[in-house]
């Protein structure tokens, strides 16, 4: 759960991190200026290894906030980041999934096409686990 869970960004905003992984669509982070390509990043710390398959961020009430398109890589410790889901286009409340991966850290980045006049906005990141039967 996202109990232990800790975030940093590239962009401490106008508010904290932890907005963004707490269980609730009333606190919301933000990075706080417009996004800008491949800079605008946040990164999730799950406290351990753990098997997941997907992401899902939701706006909230900053529906017109979200990264133009971003690359998610995961990783252990000791290892590289592997880039493991990413978008295209203009979203908001995206769903990713993709192949089953044991990963402590996930980072999420602006992609290559993120140059838009508005902020980044968070109000709930949630990572889909699998467990050993394949369920979710």
């Amino acid at each position: 759960t996202s109990d232990y869970w800790t975030a940093v960004t590239s962009n401490h905003g106008i508010a904290l991190e932890k907005y963004a992984i707490d269980n609730s669509l009333n606190s919301v982070w933000t990075n706080g200026e417009n996004q800008k390509q491949g800079t605008t990043t946040y990164l999730i710390n799950l406290g351990e290894p753990q098997t997941i398959c997907g992401i899902a961020i939701t706006n909230g009430s900053e529906m017109w906030s979200y990264l133009e398109d971003y690359e998610v890589y995961a990783w252990c410790d000791g290892e590289e980041a592997k880039l493991v889901a990413k978008t295209e286009g203009k979203m908001s409340n995206t769903q990713l999934y993709f192949e089953p991966q044991m990963a402590k850290y996930l980072w999420i980045k602006a992609g290559t096409t993120s140059t838009a006049n508005r902020q980044f906005a968070i109000a709930d990141i949630n990572v889909y686990t699998r467990s050993v039967n394949g369920e979710q």
